[in-house]
């Protein structure tokens, strides 16, 4: 599967996600926020701190310290965790050629073809249109669909072992996922929907 955001933004989600699935009321240690196993803990404290300081999460020092949402889950937005992240100047879903308008090359770089222009107005039309999506889902969205599948799992790993699954998923057929917003489903769509 492509990636649609950045790394960074990527990694925020995930860890935001984690935190809440991890929070059970009280704070929780970087160390146990260790969604992908190539998030060093001083990545994940440079990420935090951002986070921090837009407003979304709050660190509680002492033994028992760590990391809590600052506000419910459900009020926070997939796009509040990416603006959290990516620098200001930066689009998300955008690659240093298509931000600068230039196209690297040799001993520098060069002014972007007429062709390569072009497409600078449908990438800006992505963006606006992929953050006004990611505006409307929330972590608490995301975490509901997690759970889900988690419960999922579970279900299918113990109706092998012939586990009673029913009372792991709250009755007979289970949760069900959250319904998530929906966008456009192709690029041509998309710019379609943006002209």
């Amino acid at each position: 599967m492509q990636r649609c955001l950045s790394g960074s933004a990527s990694r925020a989600v995930a860890a935001m996600i984690e935190l809440t699935l991890s929070s059970r009321g009280g704070p929780v240690p970087l160390h146990r926020l260790q969604p992908q196993p190539a998030s060093s803990k001083s990545y994940l404290d440079l990420l935090f701190g951002k986070l921090r300081r837009a407003g979304l999460v709050r660190s509680l020092r002492g033994r028992d310290g760590g990391y809590v949402l600052a506000r419910p889950a459900g009020t926070i937005s997939v796009a509040d965790i990416v603006r959290a992240v990516e620098p200001p100047t930066a689009a998300p879903f955008l690659d240093e050629e298509d931000r600068t308008g230039t196209v690297p090359g040799g001993a520098g770089s060069r002014p972007a073809s007429p062709m390569e222009a072009c497409t600078q107005a449908l990438w800006e039309a992505f963006n606006t249109q992929s953050m006004a999506w990611l505006s409307d889902l929330t972590l608490l969205a995301l975490v509901d669909a997690q759970r889900a599948a988690m419960q999922a799992r579970q279900h299918e790993a113990g109706a092998g072992t012939g586990l009673a699954g029913a009372s792991l998923l709250g009755g007979t057929g289970g949760p069900r996922p959250p319904r998530l917003p929906r966008g456009p489903n192709s690029v041509f769509a998309l710019a379609n929907a943006c002209l």
